[in-house]
């Protein structure tokens, strides 16, 4: 699997996503997006932390507003599976958003992709929203674990996976020096007790990314967004709910009582609609969290060994994230304790 396949340059820096704004496309991006739509309207560039990204709101005269993404042609093989993913996905009534009939389509060194623009709000760390979001992720991972290509993906899991051993073993061993602080990821990579492999829990598809960005409350659903890395995600389902409740709840909450009436709203809405009776079994969970800090790090590794630059902010998300599941692990505990459901 190449770097570009295993690092995509987040939307955002930091923890938290910026709030959106948008500001009036260039008119050579304006002319690139009608002419390849056919059409013409309105088209506003996304801005997140005041850095644009390649998404666009277009509004036709007369019509509905549409969310346009360039993308590309490095990213076309798995924006193709993507859009494959969802629209596959959202013909078995699974809340996610597929392109519109005909999309992407590629011209020249970009592709287009097109899909109907989503009136919504972010996720908050309540009762309610986090247990709308376990139904969907629930949903999806349902759904997904009948896809015909699952046993292509379980494939591309493992050659993902040894790549990252790869990475670890030459950060354990000093071949590999990377990031603003080489000793502490040496360190952690030489940890016999962080596993991202996990290879005795049982494997489902997950959706892979599920950030509070690729996230929207739409009408009283929690619709997920990006499938971009379900085709190499073919996982224990213990990683998709400790990252939700890693980045929408432990980040965003300080007090324990309510993080813990959050996280458990998630993870019982999770079992109740995946039909599982217990989540975690005998797993160390605080050992589950770092592990998933240290994939994230081996990940920046990858992209930083092949050429691409990582900013001191992008590695230090991944430390703190590795502190915070010691800091926070009685809270950990009392989310995922055994009878929540």
């Amino acid at each position: 699997m190449s770097s570009s396949e295993l690092f995509r340059e987040p939307s955002w820096r930091g923890l938290r996503p910026a709030l959106p704004e948008y500001v009036a496309a260039e008119p050579a991006v304006t002319d690139f997006i009608c002419r390849t739509l056919g059409e013409y309207g309105a088209i506003s560039q996304l801005l997140l932390g005041g850095c644009a990204v390649g998404m666009f709101r277009f509004q036709p005269a007369g019509g509905d507003a549409k969310l346009v993404k360039l993308v590309p042609e490095s990213r076309r093989s798995s924006m193709m599976q993507a859009e494959d993913i969802a629209t596959w996905l959202a013909a078995r009534d699974a809340p996610v958003v597929a392109a519109l009939p005909g999309y992407p389509v590629w011209d020249g060194d970009y592709g287009i992709v097109v899909m109907p623009y989503l009136h919504g709000r972010r996720v908050e760390a309540s009762e309610q929203d986090m247990a709308l979001l376990g139904r969907s992720v629930a949903q999806v991972q349902k759904k997904l674990a009948s896809h015909p290509d699952r046993l292509r993906w379980e494939r591309a899991t493992a050659e993902r996976l040894a790549d990252l051993m790869v990475v670890r073993s030459s950060l354990a061993t000093g071949r590999l020096s990377c990031g603003p602080n080489p000793e502490r990821l040496a360190t952690l990579a030489r940890d016999p007790m962080l596993d991202f492999v996990l290879q005795d829990m049982e494997r489902v598809p997950l959706h892979g990314d599920l950030n509070p960005g690729n996230v929207l409350i739409v009408d009283g659903k929690a619709i997920l967004l990006d499938l971009e890395d379900v085709f190499h995600s073919v996982l224990p389902p213990i990683l998709e709910l400790v990252l939700a409740i890693e980045r929408y709840v432990l980040v965003v909450v300080e007090n324990d009582a309510h993080a813990v009436s959050a996280g458990r709203a998630f993870v019982k809405a999770w079992q109740s609609n995946m039909g599982v009776a217990t989540v975690t079994g005998s797993t160390d969970l605080v050992r589950v969290f770092r592990s998933l800090a240290l994939r994230s790090l081996c990940v920046l590794a990858s992209a930083e060994q092949h050429g691409a630059a990582m900013p001191d902010e992008e590695w230090n998300k991944f430390f703190l994230l590795e502190q915070l599941a010691g800091r926070r692990a009685h809270a950990i505990a009392l989310i995922f304790e055994e009878g929540v459901a």
